[in-house]
C-alpha cells in the first residue's frame, strides 16, 4: 500500500468489473494517498456517462461495485493505520462539476447512496471529511445556507469549495506523478487539516 500503488488489479477485480469499467474509468473515479497517509477517493459523476452506465448494470450491481471500493479503502486504510501507528482516514470527494442535480439518471444516485449508506455501517470510524467540490452556485449558496442546521458532527464532515479540480480534466492528474497532483493536495490540505 506504498504511495506508488496502482488501481487496475484492484478495479479488474470488482463484481461486474468487465461492464462497470467501461464507464467508471481511474479518469472519473480514483483513489490516492494524501500527503498526510489518508486515502483520497474521488468521482466524478458528471463525467461518467451514466444513462449508459444504468442501461447496462442494475443498480444494485453498482452499488456492489461502490461497495467493493470501500471496503478495499477500508483495508488499505486500516493496513496504513497499522504501519503509522496512527488511524488513517478515507476522505471522500465528490466533484459536481456537470453533475444534473434537478432530473436526471435517479439510479446512479440511488446505487451510490445505498453503498455510502452500507459503508458508514461498516468502517464509521474511518470516515473523513467529505468534500462537495465544484456545486453549482446557487446550490453552493444553499447548502451554505442550510449547513448550521445539519447536525454538528455531520456538518463538521462536509467540506464545500468551488476550486479544487474545477481545471483538472482527468483524475488521473491527481494520481502519483501526476501533473496536478501537487496542487490539488494543497487544496485537500487546506480543506481537511487546517482549522
Amino acid at each position: 500500500a506504498g504511495d506508488a500503488w496502482k488501481n487496475d488489479a484492484a478495479r479488474d477485480l470488482a463484481p461486474h468489473a468487465s461492464d462497470i469499467n467501461q464507464y467508471i474509468t481511474p479518469s472519473t473515479c480514483l483513489t490516492t494517498p494524501t500527503n498526510q497517509g489518508d486515502l483520497l477517493y474521488c468521482v466524478r459523476a458528471g463525467q461518467i456517462n451514466v444513462e449508459d452506465l444504468m442501461e447496462t448494470v442494475a443498480v444494485d450491481q453498482l452499488s456492489e461495485f461502490f461497495i467493493y471500493c470501500k471496503e478495499l479503502n477500508g483495508i488499505v486504510a486500516n493496513e496504513r493505520s497499522l504501519q503509522a501507528d496512527v488511524m488513517k482516514y478515507i476522505i471522500v470527494a465528490n466533484d459536481l462539476k456537470g453533475v444534473q442535480l434537478v432530473g436526471g439518471e435517479t439510479r446512479f444516485r440511488e446505487a451510490l447512496g445505498a453503498s455510502s449508506k452500507q459503508a458508514n455501517e461498516i468502517y464509521p470510524a474511518l470516515n473523513g471529511p467529505t468534500l462537495l467540490l465544484n456545486l453549482p452556485v446557487l446550490l453552493s449558496v444553499l447548502v451554505k445556507l442550510f449547513t448550521p442546521l445539519f447536525p454538528k458532527e455531520v456538518a463538521a464532515r462536509i467540506k464545500f469549495e468551488r476550486g479544487p479540480l474545477k481545471d483538472i480534466d482527468d483524475l488521473m492528474d491527481i494520481g502519483h506523478g501526476g501533473n496536478a497532483r501537487e496542487k490539488f493536495m494543497s487544496e485537500v490540505d487546506n480543506l481537511c487539516y487546517s482549522d
